[in-house]
């Protein structure tokens, strides 16, 4: 693939409204596969036949703008994998993945449970981005809405995020935190330290006031076999409707065994599509 590629098929000499760039940042997207799910620009290279250096701005523009997600745990040189914005635009163009199809019930009886809201989430840089939400009739709890971005250390599903990383992966996560948030180094690693131990307690994160007054919320990692990204299911109230301890002894075992229930659905649906 030479460097005025422009799509399949479609070199640029011969189609004048075709966008070279464009067509160069899609391929680099599309070259990563199941099998596949980390490459590095030498690799991604080698796969698009477009020269090193065009990749490697490729990349870095595709890190900023949330569609690719840079893994320096990945071999001698890291690598990238597809980030949340193509799960986002999956959606989009499918009206939602099977995963939706089989998370909805489960999220409106979390919603209606607390008559507030639950949603599926997905990490986006340094914050939490919704990528399904359902309410309740009434729901007074914020804005939040399929889209709108949340922080890490503050939020039930950033702390459940960070929570289930691996080390290496929590410890860039945090040092990407300190640099472009600013946030006080011993305040943040005290926050992730109590995630972690309340994660491994409860089998779920939860927040109270901390990213907005009046407001709690519980939160869980998904384990979805196959699909790719790890997502988090979440649940959030008013504290009117919610207290502190209705969270703890009711919302979480809700929220823990819906994100059970799902991972075995998801996971019997991927069974199936695959005979």
């Amino acid at each position: 693939m030479s460097e005025g590629f422009e799509g399949p098929g479609q070199p640029a000499s011969r189609d004048r409204q075709m966008v070279a760039s464009l067509g160069r940042g899609l391929a680099i997207l599309s070259a990563f596969r199941t099998v596949q799910p980390v490459l590095s620009n030498s690799e991604l290279a080698a796969a698009t036949g477009l020269p090193r250096p065009s990749v490697s701005r490729l990349t870095h523009t595709l890190v900023k703008l949330g569609y690719l997600e840079y893994d320096s745990e990945w071999g001698q040189a890291g690598g990238y994998r597809l980030g949340p914005r193509v799960l986002a635009m999956g959606y989009a163009m499918r009206g939602g993945l099977t995963l939706r199809h089989v998370a909805m019930t489960h999220l409106d009886d979390l919603a209606q449970l607390c008559n507030g809201l639950a949603g599926l989430v997905a990490l986006q840089g340094h914050g939490m981005l919704m990528v399904e939400v359902v309410r309740a009739g009434h729901a007074e709890i914020g804005n939040l809405e399929a889209g709108v971005h949340t922080p890490l250390e503050s939020t039930a599903m950033g702390r459940a995020y960070l929570a289930s990383c691996s080390q290496p992966e929590r410890d860039r996560l945090v040092a990407l935190l300190i640099s472009q948030r600013g946030l006080n180094p011993d305040q943040l690693n005290e926050v992730v330290g109590r995630a972690c131990d309340e994660y491994r307690e409860l089998g779920a994160c939860t927040a109270i006031d901390s990213w907005r007054d009046g407001n709690c919320g519980a939160a869980v990692p998904l384990y979805l076999k196959g699909f790719g990204s790890r997502m988090v299911l979440t649940c959030g109230a008013t504290r009117a409707d919610v207290s502190a301890q209705r969270l703890r002894e009711e919302i979480v075992p809700a929220v823990r065994d819906a994100a059970r229930k799902i991972e075995l659905e998801y996971e019997r649906g991927s069974r199936q599509r695959s005979r």
